[in-house]
This record gives C-alpha cells, sequence and structure tokens, in this order.
C-alpha cells in the first residue's frame, strides 16, 4: 500500500512553487488536498497523527492544476471511482424482471454511514466470496477500498469514518443511484443542476429546496426511509453533494457552537431567572 505523508505534499508543492507551476498560496492548495484525498489510516498501530494522502489522487490534483494553474473543474478523478455496479449486488436484492428490486441490509449500512459520518466494526482479514453480503464482510470490503479508514482504535470494534470529501461524494452517488433503482426517489439532474446553478450564482435557494422537498412529499417508499433529524440531513447531503459547487458541512462547529437557520417571524426569547 502506497501513500504520501503531509510532508510529501508540502515538499511537492514547494518544488513546484519554486518552479514557477503554482501560482496559488501553498497552504490553500493544501487545505484542499488535505480535505478531498487525505485522513488516510489503515493500521491500528499506527499514529493516528500521521495520516496519508492517496497518491494517485495527489498526483491527478498536481497534473490536471499544471494544465491552467488553476483548480481543476473535476476534483475527483475517475480513475479512484469506484464504479455502483461493483457493489450494487451487495446492497440492492433483485426480484425477477416483472418486480422492482429493493435495498438490502447492506444499503441501510451505507445509509448509517452517511448519517454519522461512519461506523463501528471488526476488521475481517479474509471471507468466502458468497459471505460479501454479510454485514461486517461489507464494511470491511469498504475498508480495503479505502471507502472508510480508522478513526480510532477500540477495545472489541474499530471506529471507521469517512476520509475525505471525495469518498463522501461517493457514498451521495451510490445511495443516489440505489434509491433510483429501488423507485425510492428520484431528480431529474437537468432540472436540479439549473436550480443548484441559480442558488450558486444568483442567491435563489428557494426554487431548489421547494423542488427536492416537493419530490420527497411524492414519494411515498422515502418517507418509510427518511425518519429523524439525521435522516433527513444525510438524505439532503446526498443531493446537494451531487454539485461540485458546494462542500456540505453537516453540523460543523463554529465558534463552540452550532449555527442553524433563523425561522421568520420568531422573535428572541429571554428567559427569566
Amino acid at each position: 500500500m502506497l501513500g504520501f505523508t503531509a510532508a510529501d505534499v508540502r515538499e511537492m508543492l514547494n518544488y513546484y512553487k519554486s518552479a514557477g507551476l503554482i501560482k496559488h498560496n501553498r497552504e490553500y492548495l493544501m487545505k484542499i488536498i488535505d480535505s478531498w484525498y487525505g485522513n488516510y489510516l489503515f493500521s491500528k498501530h499506527a499514529n493516528p497523527e500521521e495520516r496519508m494522502y492517496n497518491s494517485d489522487m495527489v498526483l491527478y490534483f498536481l497534473k490536471e492544476y499544471f494544465k491552467t494553474q488553476s483548480l481543476p473543474d473535476d476534483l475527483i478523478d475517475r480513475n479512484v471511482r469506484i464504479d455502483y455496479g461493483k457493489l450494487r449486488h451487495l446492497i440492492i436484492v433483485d426480484k425477477g424482471k416483472t418486480k422492482t428490486p429493493t435495498p438490502n441490509g447492506n444499503f441501510s449500512k451505507l445509509k448509517e454511514i452517511i448519517e454519522n459520518g461512519g461506523t463501528s466494526s471488526k476488521i475481517v482479514k479474509g471471507f468466502p466470496l458468497e459471505e460479501l453480503v454479510d454485514t461486517d464482510n461489507f464494511v470491511s470490503l469498504l475498508f480495503y477500498f479505502g471507502l472508510l479508514t480508522i478513526e480510532r482504535p477500540g477495545e472489541d470494534k474499530i471506529k471507521l469514518e469517512i476520509p475525505n470529501e471525495t469518498m463522501k461524494r461517493l457514498y451521495y452517488d451510490y445511495i443516489k443511484k440505489g434509491y433510483r433503482e429501488t423507485d425510492v426517489f428520484d431528480l431529474d439532474l437537468a432540472k436540479y443542476s439549473d436550480l443548484m446553478g441559480n442558488m450558486a450564482y444568483e442567491g435563489k435557494w428557494q426554487a431548489l429546496f421547494d423542488y427536492i422537498t416537493g419530490r420527497m412529499r411524492e414519494s411515498m417508499s422515502l418517507r418509510d426511509l427518511i425518519t429523524g433529524e439525521k435522516s433527513i440531513q444525510a438524505f439532503l447531503n446526498v443531493y446537494l453533494g451531487l454539485s461540485n459547487l458546494y462542500i456540505i458541512h453537516p453540523e460543523r462547529e463554529i465558534n463552540k457552537g452550532y449555527a442553524d437557520p433563523v425561522k421568520p417571524g420568531v422573535v428572541k426569547v429571554v428567559m427569566e431567572p
């Protein structure tokens, strides 16, 4: 297994900056690389403070950057995308040509991982092909694919997390395709793209959320799957995360607190002792 350390990445940025091939601030680029390609830890015995970067992804970023000395239009290399078809039979149950496929327990596990940012599991070192659908084996497969990495070792199970923004986008894509194939939920992606662009460039956000929530209300199957705040949050993360225009930060702590939208017309309440 090969990866770059933070020192390796900084050394490359310094070298290419001195060679005149990088015009952006190095720390600015380092933050992007860290967010999209970093945070890997694959051994519970490794130093958790020294996490690795996916070498293929970092080299892809630099190669694309050098073409125009600007950020790549697509920050995800096609070569690192794990095709939905490779995971499909592990998360979808076929019911014959005349019946709609249904999601199985591993699809629920994918949703749980998105909702919580990770999961806890034992890492299985080997398993027969026919046992791939077992949940523990499925989670281990996600770990070996790089879709999960070690957050911290536990006494019995290992706490695993989604390592970076690239992997988050892959999860979003799997859930979107799974919902569409099982007739749970689907969007007109051309319309979605136009509405997302209007929100990003013109500040017109209402139409996008009206469209998504309207489609949510129309889906009877989705109502059975979306329960509670975390489920709704994960669902919105999936569909807002389909665009490269935004990076989603669910419940990001700011100044030791969390930001919530202010409901119009609600007057601030002062609690007297």
